[in-house]
């Protein structure tokens, strides 16, 4: 079974486990603790991958850091992993899980970057706009680039729309340079 394999099946048998017992929302921010601290110390991830350190060690690592932070069967499930070798997994599960648990409860992550930044009105009305094609609850997240000169991109999933300034300086070159050589 490939690591992506795993990955998955790992945050679906947590997610169906939580589900069982109403406590979803509890492992998604268990989770969501677990990927910020993996995605904060560098150093712990390759703690975790090194074959060097032994299991023991790992192990009690996970424990460590997370006893106190987090649900006891979460807590059970970072030993079972640590048991079979697969902590090096565990960002990955953390991601694959909460990307679950937002398909579950119908959440669509949409990524809006724009050239400038945008007011808290236009976040809203984006975001209603964003609703209303996407016939689910959005979750935005903005970032800034300058290099887009104006206007603004928006990434549903796969999907990219394109409305920056940028891009349509891009298709008119393309457009004249093409012309010139015909």
């Amino acid at each position: 079974m490939s690591a992506s394999q795993a990955i998955r099946r790992y945050a679906k048998a947590m997610l169906d486990s939580a589900s069982e017992t109403g406590q979803q929302e509890t492992r998604f921010k268990d989770f969501q603790l677990i990927g910020n601290t993996l995605n904060s110390s560098p150093d712990l991830g390759l703690f975790l991958k090194s074959p060097v350190i032994r299991q023991a060690q790992k192990k009690a690592v996970l424990r460590d850091i997370f006893k106190g932070k987090v649900d006891s069967a979460t807590m059970q499930f970072l030993s079972l992993l640590s048991d079979k070798k697969r902590e090096a997994l565990l960002n990955g599960i953390a991601t694959s899980y909460m990307k679950q648990y937002k398909d579950f409860l119908g959440i669509i992550e949409i990524r809006v970057v724009s050239s400038d930044p945008l007011s808290s009105d236009q976040i809203k009305q984006l975001e209603k706009e964003l609703i209303k094609l996407t016939d689910s609850k959005v979750e935005l997240s903005t970032e800034i680039d300058e290099s887009l000169i104006g206007g603004i991109l928006i990434q549903i999933e796969d999907t990219v729309i394109d409305g920056s300034v940028k891009q349509k300086l891009s298709r008119l070159k393309e457009k004249y340079t093409s012309a010139v050589f015909e």
